[in-house]
């Protein structure tokens, strides 16, 4: 079943309803700020992880993992927010939960299921004994087909009940940055829903229309929604890696600027301006892992191109280190963006592994006297740059063109 009106009236079996009780399994760097922003837009909400640790600290309000605002968030008075390492008491006591477990990938570049089946089991044989339509909601991104064969297969076989009647699927995938949890949960361009049944989907829209305002809710199947969630953030490192490439060409051109490039082609409104920022790799735990996942569906090259080149581009960045390069050399950028310290597949920890690798030294603890700026953080801005050679990857800082420092901007000819 499709499902394009997001605002269309609710199945009988739900009108009336002003209250829905949200489990979350999972308190990571997405779960713990989803139980946050439920419980502050009024939901009872009960965490869950096998973490007592994690249990502990959001019990006690502290954050279990380090994200902008959420500290602030969970000291606000009266959330009506738990945690608990026992899954079966969550699954009971509410009427939605959503699964953000770990979907690492394997050695193809799929992702794995390992850790979500488990849990699929365990709420499966808890709904074989509760009364009510109870949805379970998948935000862990998986690959196209999961959700309508394993996880629904599993389901079903412990509870002993067919899904999109006795208990509903739906596949809810979230668009976030880390650093900005919060305020993109909140603030989505639009929230992706798959469901394959009316009241599974009439429940998951039932609380974005609480937590944000004015959805825009695109609504299809599970298999549709997974896909789309891998395409979409495929298609963000095509653009990304598009102005990378003519960075990389303009440098090669005398007064050649990729900014202005940029500018004029992200004009067009069937560009636009948005990850149209000539600089260096992408990174991250979200664009590497899916453009690598898309690529396992098909044999077009496009995928995998963009990984080889994203992957490439470090070391075009060694090479032109180890060209300009004067003494030791400190890279500045460990994260893979601004506002969090998550370093997974960062361009920062990948160019200091590839420079280690060619035996160059570095400064970590001090500024060398190369300096490679990796992210356009502020913070950086307030460092001492007199006499020493940076590398700015972003164009950041143009006030360092000046005498005392010997300054590289990328993008530039």
């Amino acid at each position: 079943m499709h499902y394009e009106d997001p605002y269309q009236t609710l199945p009988e079996s739900t009108q009336g309803e002003t209250w829905v009780r949200i489990s979350v399994v999972g308190l990571g760097r997405l779960g713990a700020p989803m139980c946050a922003c439920f419980a502050a837009k009024g939901f009872n909400v009960i965490g869950v992880d096998i973490d007592p640790k994690k249990v502990q600290d959001l019990n006690n309000r502290f954050a279990p993992v380090s994200e902008t605002g959420l500290q602030q968030l969970l000291r606000e008075p009266g959330l009506c927010l738990t945690a608990t390492t026992n899954l079966e008491s969550a699954i009971l006591q509410t009427d939605v939960t959503f699964v953000v477990t770990a979907t690492p990938s394997d050695s193809s570049g799929k992702f794995s299921l390992k850790y979500i089946l488990p849990v699929c089991e365990k709420i499966g044989k808890v709904l074989a004994r509760k009364d009510g339509f109870h949805v379970v909601a998948i935000t862990s991104t998986v690959m196209p087909g999961d959700c309508d064969g394993p996880i629904k297969d599993v389901l079903e076989q412990t509870s002993t009940g067919v899904c999109g009647e006795q208990f509903g699927l739906v596949y809810n995938p979230e668009f976030i940055a880390l650093g900005s949890v919060i305020k993109d949960f909140l603030n989505p361009d639009f929230v992706l829903l798959g469901a394959n049944d009316p009241l599974s989907y009439a429940r998951i829209a039932q609380i974005y229309e609480s937590c944000v305002d004015s959805p825009v809710i695109k609504s299809m199947s599970r298999v549709n929604a997974e896909l789309t969630k891998l395409a979409l953030n495929s298609y963000i490192t095509a653009k990304i890696s598009f102005a990378n490439m003519l960075a990389r060409i303009c440098e090669q051109l005398p007064d050649a600027n990729v900014d202005i490039v940029t500018d004029a082609i992200g004009t067009d409104s069937r560009i636009g301006k948005k990850y149209l920022k000539g600089a260096i790799s992408y990174g991250g735990p979200c664009f590497p892992r899916d453009n690598r996942a898309l690529a396992t569906l098909t044999d077009c090259p496009i995928p995998a191109t963009i990984d080889k080149f994203n992957r490439d581009q470090i070391k075009w960045l060694a090479d032109f280190v180890q060209d300009t390069a004067k003494g030791e050399i400190t890279v500045l950028g460990k994260s893979y963006k601004p506002g969090t310290e998550v370093t997974e597949e960062s361009a920062g920890v990948l160019l200091q592994q590839e420079l280690e690798s060619r035996n160059m030294i570095l400064a970590n603890t001090y500024l060398g006297n190369t300096v490679v700026i990796i992210q356009p953080d502020p913070k950086f801005a307030t460092l001492d740059y007199s006499g020493r050679l940076v590398i700015d990857c972003w164009r950041a800082f143009p006030e360092l063109d000046r005498p005392d420092v010997d300054y590289y901007p990328l993008g530039l000819g």
